[in-house]
């Protein structure tokens, strides 16, 4: 007589409690109501030799076939621990006895010990489906029933647990922590097992249409056909790249834009900032009102203006001053590749400001190779709050420190003929010479010349200044017509009405310069321009003129 006995590894309690030893059971054949009910078999058991079905590989129990003769029961190699591990036995036959004495840990009883790790391994196993000839039967109702593996096919998400006999959800049991699920109550299919066959196909199609069921299906799907987190992250982290270079080229393009017009400003020498820079202001100031005129025509700057971040605009006072300075030190960086293997010249002549700011200016004078001629360049604008050769001097050692050179590197200096630079002594020029004893003193030329020409005309001495007179009050009185028509402005406009109603275009005066032959020139050459029209101004002016002085004065001149 043939014996299939199913070993679980767990302890089943039956209604009558614990469950019977082997040999208990062997004794008393098959009196239990139980396990058979009429006849030598039980209700849909076949009559041959019943074997396990093949079950897929990567889920098959670890099956142990045994078999007896004269109807002795053969023990399985667990006979010590019979006491702790539950043999349910369904006898077909009297020829054989199969006995399951393993445990598998997909068995979706047992608690999931999964990461994310091995998570997406373990989906794509699918659930876990032990195909067996004969399933455990329970009399539920007035039947037998137990699990069909037809139930397979027709839900995909069906598993099965020999140790338990209960039916669970796979994407349930592997999706019960998703959140759209934290308020489920029910947790028969994917913690304790549905084992109520006599409504099984009920419950099954309750569950598939559950929310549950629905939200697990989902996510599941997500998981393997999505791509992953680390994917994801990859994706969004390119994403956010090639943003940020597009940001990055848009803001290289506002920039260029920003640069183009603080140059045009400062090769202008125009004032960048104005009184109110306010949004409603009438006049922002000179670099505001380029900004908003180019805006007008140039899309990338309009589109930086509105739609751009209002702390980035790059229109402040600051970033006015940072550009500047950027500028000046890109040009201050060009100057020192330039000029580091060469030898240089320095040129420097102090004067003062519009606001009494006493202020040298430092020329350096090098040879360029790839031009293959001098260049001169301006390459600073000191404040001096002293005049003394010593604070010069100091001002010319921290341009040489700027630009990295030594006064090993310098072969001469130029300036003008004041003994506080040209002194042998304790001029400028005797103290670059203390540190380079081969450095070269140049008086500036166009001092020089001015000297001479102011010198050849000015009377010196009763022998040689009577030849040289007539030139000297000519250059007197070319001065003093000046003063005489700029100093007033009713006299300037009649000067301008003149030559409205003569017809003739009118030159600016200029006045003489003490230290620029040049100037002498030009004033010269707008007297002789405007000499028609300033004899017949200074005619309605002294016949006009109620001041005794000025009349007096306009008289001399005619």
């Amino acid at each position: 007589m043939a014996i299939i006995a199913i070993q679980f590894g767990a302890l089943i309690e039956s209604e009558e409690g614990p469950t019977k030893s082997r040999a208990e059971k062997t004794a008393a054949g098959l009196r239990d109501p139980d396990i058979r009910t009429s006849g030598a078999a039980v209700d849909a058991v076949e009559t041959e030799p019943t074997t396990v079905a093949a079950c897929p590989a990567k889920f098959k129990p670890n099956l142990k076939v045994v078999t007896s003769s004269d109807n002795q029961v053969i023990e399985s190699e667990n006979t010590s621990q019979e006491n702790d591990t539950t043999n349910l036995e369904v006898i077909t036959s009297s020829d054989a006895q199969v006995t399951v004495s393993s445990i598998d840990i997909h068995d979706p009883i047992h608690p999931s010990s999964l990461t994310h790790l091995n998570l997406k391994e373990r989906i794509l196993k699918g659930g876990y489906k032990p195909i067996l000839s004969l399933y455990p039967r329970k009399l539920q109702g007035h039947k037998f029933r137990s699990f069909h593996k037809e139930w397979y096919k027709q839900y995909d998400w069906l598993e099965y647990s020999p140790t338990a006999d209960a039916a669970f959800c796979f994407s349930c049991r592997m999706f019960k922590g998703n959140e759209k699920n934290s308020g489920q109550i029910d947790s028969t299919f994917f913690e304790k097992g549905f084992s109520a066959w006599y409504r099984a196909g009920e419950a099954f199609k309750k569950h598939q249409l559950s929310k549950y069921h629905l939200n697990s299906s989902t996510a599941l799907y997500n998981y393997l056909h999505n791509t992953s987190i680390a994917s994801k992250i990859n994706e969004l982290h390119a994403y956010e790249t090639s943003q940020k270079e597009i940001e990055r080229q848009n803001n290289r393009i506002t920039m260029n834009r920003l640069i183009d017009i603080v140059i045009c400003l400062v090769k202008s020498g125009r004032p960048f900032r104005g009184h109110d820079e306010s949004s409603h202001s009438v006049n922002q100031g000179l670099f505001k009102e380029l900004v908003n005129l180019l805006s007008k025509y140039d899309t990338v700057l309009k589109k930086h203006l509105i739609e751009g971040p209002k702390h980035a605009l790059y229109t402040s006072n600051r970033i006015q001053n940072d550009l500047i300075m950027s500028i000046h030190n890109v040009i201050l960086q060009t100057i020192k590749i330039n000029v580091q293997n060469s030898f240089i010249s320095i040129l420097a002549d102090e004067t003062s400001d519009v606001g009494h700011h006493e202020q040298i200016s430092i020329i350096i004078r090098y040879f360029d190779e790839e031009k293959n001629r001098p260049i001169e360049t301006l390459v600073s604008l000191q404040r001096l709050k002293s005049t003394t050769a010593q604070d010069i001097f100091n001002s010319l050692c921290s341009v040489l420190d700027l630009m990295n050179k030594h006064w090993e590197d310098v072969l001469s200096v130029c300036f003008d003929g004041a003994s506080t630079m040209s002194g042998h002594l304790n001029g400028v020029q005797s103290k670059c010479k203390e540190k380079n004893n081969s450095i070269m003193y140049v008086h500036c030329y166009a001092h020089c010349l001015n000297l001479v020409l102011v010198d050849s005309i000015y009377e010196k001495s009763n022998s040689k200044g009577k030849q040289n007179r007539l030139i000297f009050n000519f250059l007197g009185t070319v001065q003093f017509i000046y003063n005489f028509i700029e100093n007033s402005p009713m006299r300037h406009a009649t000067l301008e009405k003149v030559a409205k109603e003569t017809g003739d275009k009118l030159h600016t005066l200029k006045s003489c310069s003490n230290t620029r032959w040049a100037c002498r020139a030009e004033a010269v050459k707008a007297i002789m321009n405007n000499y028609e029209v300033l004899i017949i101004a200074i005619e309605n002016i002294c016949e006009n003129c109620p001041v005794p002085e000025m009349r007096a004065k306009g008289i001399g001149l005619l």
